[in-house]
């Protein structure tokens, strides 16, 4: 491994600037036992339910007054606790839900921290982007409660919260020492380009399933194709906990509003426990512009194919294992600004407008993402702020991303990382639609106002890293 390339990279953040996006190759993996650095790492992990209820509220991405009425799968929210021979903590935690706004992701965080008694910037939260769950924005909720219009459940919402402070203690209890191993391998059938350009030269959005048939049978597009896998075993062979990370909406199922799944991440995770006897834990990547539109059908039965091809992908995977060096934990974290929409409305015309569609009744997604839109105008100066992070264990990396970013970014990011097994992971924060777009434009606009302020945000990035010392710090 360069050394001086090491220390570029983490100097430069992410080292964005000047690379390719597309150009980027996976590092040739080394076949290999896995080879133990004794007291180095120690790996914990725990999950919990959080199902809702029949009846519970249920708002789907189109309907309000939704009422959950058939459930199947689990929904569960996992936690992954390592220290090293330091005394260097990180909880890394994962939900079966569509996402958490900042309101959610600080007191979640905070919960989580306090249980386990380590610092709050060493925990970060992620989401599978399951779009069968109920909706957990909490600010949306209080703006549309002043209308008496059910949006979120309060009470579930605290129920995720007390399972993974739960999750994160009983994780941080059982914390053996352990070996890492990893590995790549390409999966198919499951992920393609959400932007879709027809032969009459216009572009249009493929959705996550229910789309025409000129859309669904375009190409797959730009994506990236890989599951990358990150194993941690204890000191018998035994798995303790198998990271999977990979870039694609989680939209394979229909009827939401009624029925609750874990969508395909979930059936993937139920393959790899049963396989394997240890807690699986899917990583969402930069799937911004990536979903599951040319191959669901809506289907449980193919949002369970599509889970199970996934698991087959990190059984490969891990076929000829890589064997990674582990050193002690570094982590380095920082907020960057994006510039906001500057055709945002005022304050006061966003209110008369979600006054309006209160008043005309409209009770389907233009209501909710005009509250959203609401929650990002009352705040401007917190919406504009992004956390990213970099955690790094020895031969593995992990490059932390926030909200719906593109999967260009993630490419880009691999294509430069000096790190032989390199996992970008997004949807810490999901900062609503509002930022980028107002509502009532196509989507496929809004995609391209989202990458543009992914692109500031890494000239960014770059530009603070510059400044900053070359080694990683540790938040302690």
């Amino acid at each position: 491994m360069n050394t001086l390339k090491r220390r570029k990279f983490l100097k430069n953040g992410l080292a964005i600037a000047g690379t390719s996006l597309l150009g980027g190759n996976l590092h040739a993996w080394n076949s290999g036992n896995p080879t133990l650095s004794r007291g180095i790492l120690s790996v914990g992990c725990a999950k919990r339910e959080i199902t809702p209820a029949i009846g519970d509220i249920y708002t789907g991405d189109e309907e309000f007054g939704g009422k959950v009425k058939e459930i199947d799968g689990q929904l569960l929210v996992r936690v992954v606790y390592l220290c090293d021979s330091r005394g260097h903590w990180f909880i890394l935690a994962m939900a079966d839900t569509e996402g958490f706004t900042h309101q959610q992701d600080v007191s979640m965080r905070s919960a989580m921290a306090k249980a386990a008694g380590i610092p709050f910037e060493n925990v970060r939260l992620n989401s599978s982007h399951n779009h069968t769950a109920p909706k957990t924005y909490m600010r949306v909720n209080e703006i549309l409660e002043t209308y008496k219009i059910p949006f979120a459940d309060k009470s579930w919402v605290r129920k995720i919260e007390s399972a993974l402070a739960d999750a994160a203690l009983e994780a941080k209890d059982n914390a053996r020492e352990v070996v890492v191993s990893g590995g790549a391998a390409r999966v198919s059938g499951i992920a393609a380009n959400r932007t879709v350009y027809l032969e009459n030269g216009t572009a249009t959005t493929r959705f996550g399933y229910k789309n025409p048939e000129e859309v669904r049978n375009a190409p797959e597009g730009l994506i990236d194709p890989h599951v990358i896998v990150l194993r941690f075993t204890d000191t018998s062979g035994k798995p303790v906990v198998t990271i999977f990370n990979y870039a694609c909406h989680a939209t394979s199922v229909g009827r939401r509003g009624e029925l609750v799944s874990p969508d395909f991440p979930g059936y993937a995770s139920e393959v790899i426990e049963r396989e394997t006897g240890g807690m699986a834990f899917f990583l969402q990547g930069a799937c911004g512009n990536v979903g599951t539109g040319k191959y669901a059908d809506g289907s449980l039965e193919e949002s369970k194919k599509m889970g199970t091809n996934l698991a087959e992908g990190v059984f490969k995977a891990l076929e000829n294992p890589f064997s990674c060096r582990t050193t002690p934990l570094s982590i380095k974290t920082w907020k960057e600004r994006i510039q906001l929409d500057p055709k945002l409305p005022t304050l006061e015309n966003a209110k008369k407008e979600l006054e309006r569609l209160v008043s005309a009744g409209v009770r389907n997604s233009s209501l909710w993402l005009w509250a959203a839109l609401l929650e990002v105008i009352e705040d401007k100066d917190q919406s504009s702020l992004c956390d990213m992070f970099l955690l790094y264990g020895g031969d593995w990396c992990l490059a932390g991303l926030p909200a719906e970013s593109f999967i260009e970014s993630a490419l880009a990011i691999k294509s430069a990382s000096p790190f032989p097994l390199t996992m970008v992971g997004a949807y810490y924060m999901i900062t609503h639609y509002g930022i980028y777009r107002r509502v009532g434009r196509s989507e496929i606009k809004s995609l391209r106002q989202r990458a543009a302020g992914i692109t500031r945000l890494w000239v960014q990035a770059n530009r603070l890293q510059r400044r900053s010392s070359t080694d990683c710090s540790y938040h302690s």
